[in-house]
């Protein structure tokens, strides 16, 4: 009893001792309509560009043949008036005091909002079988600070490089890099749209408690059959902890985004390709854990494989293994240890398993006793 009340303490402790690495979601409304928004496109990417794996683009369409209910209803919802406009992190930025904001505050509300510590991290794993073109999603979170406020999960797919028309009133601007381009341009590459909502609910999931703890862990589930039509190397998930406040949530107050994590549906840093997957049933146990923990996973053949450990920030702690592993099953221990055995801080780590031809990860969460 004891002890299960001190690991309680310790996970109310980590809202003072852990940090989790921020990426920021720009949703960008936008549309092939649009003259000015080529010119939007162009600036965001520029602002992902100069902050490498802090910004997610959200390209949300309106009013044109990539439109679904889901932007139209965000659209709807957050007012937006003129285009192309974003919302970052759906929380006003006082330079440009606006919510949903022109293109001209986007990269001083992106660099603002990177200051802000983030109460929750997330972790997305997929497989995907490139015969039946079926994706499944598992989206796991964890929140390291304490949230009384209710909060969504929101899942969404994202593909670029989908040619359309768009209009370009950049045409005659000269020093634009779309001058001279013509209106339209034919063979348009829109960046970033989305696709699909995986989520039930256009504010997200309802798949945890109003009011959670430090330290509480949730995960989520998602299927959904990739339509012939689109190009699943250019398809990435979208992952977002958002509240939801309201039966109609207010924007900036209500609709705050607190997190936000993506992978591609093929390769990406996180997760197996079931088509071609080495490397099978990775878990951790136990977990959390105080004294030691041990990840087993499967190997379907023979590789090289490197285990380590990192913390939130990315930042390595541990070097466990480097060695050549024969197919089966393995187990690879950690004992909550850096490189120099001496005990870590309680927190979140992340144990990955590297080979030849995967590359997968899973959470642990160390209390000390």
């Amino acid at each position: 009893m004891k002890k299960l009340l001190y690991m309680f303490i310790c996970l109310i402790s980590l809202s003072a001792t852990a940090q989790v690495s921020r990426k920021i979601l720009v949703e960008e409304f936008t549309g092939t309509w649009c003259g000015y928004c080529p010119d939007g496109h162009y600036i965001l990417g520029n602002i992902e560009a100069a902050n490498p794996n802090k910004v997610i683009s959200s390209g949300m369409h309106v009013g044109d043949a990539l439109t679904i209910p889901y932007t139209t209803a965000i659209d709807a919802n957050l007012g937006v008036a003129g285009y192309p406009r974003a919302a970052i992190d759906r929380v006003t930025y006082s330079g440009g005091n606006a919510f949903v904001m022109s293109r001209g505050y986007w990269a001083g509300a992106v660099a603002a909002r990177l200051n802000v510590t983030s109460p929750v991290s997330i972790n997305i794993t997929k497989t995907f079988n490139a015969t039946t073109r079926v994706l499944d999603v598992t989206v796991e979170y964890t929140f390291i600070s304490a949230i009384n406020d209710e909060t969504r999960l929101t899942c969404l797919l994202i593909e670029s490089d989908i040619p359309t028309s768009q209009s370009n009133y950049m045409n005659t601007t000269a020093g634009s890099p779309f001058f001279g381009l013509g209106n339209p341009i034919p063979n348009y590459l829109q960046k970033d749209v989305v696709r699909a909502l995986l989520s039930t609910d256009n504010w997200g999931d309802a798949n945890h408690p109003v009011t959670v703890t430090a330290g509480s862990n949730y995960t989520k589930t998602y299927s959904y059959t990739i339509p012939q039509g689109w190009n699943e190397n250019n398809v990435k998930i979208t992952a977002f902890i958002n509240k939801k406040i309201g039966a109609v949530p207010v924007p900036s107050t209500g609709t705050e985004i607190l997190n936000a994590e993506s992978i591609q549906i093929i390769g990406g840093s996180t997760g197996i390709d079931e088509n071609n997957a080495d490397l099978n049933n990775i878990k951790a146990s136990p977990n959390p854990f105080s004294d030691i923990t041990s990840v087993s996973f499967q190997l379907n053949k023979a590789s090289r494989i490197k285990a380590f450990i990192t913390d939130l920030t990315g930042k390595l702690v541990h070097r466990l293994v480097d060695e050549e592993r024969a197919a089966g099953s393995h187990q690879i221990f950690w004992g909550g240890t850096d490189e120099n055995y001496s005990k870590l801080n309680s927190g979140l780590y992340f144990f990955h398993v590297v080979g030849d031809d995967f590359n997968s990860s899973t959470k642990v969460l160390l209390v000390n006793n």
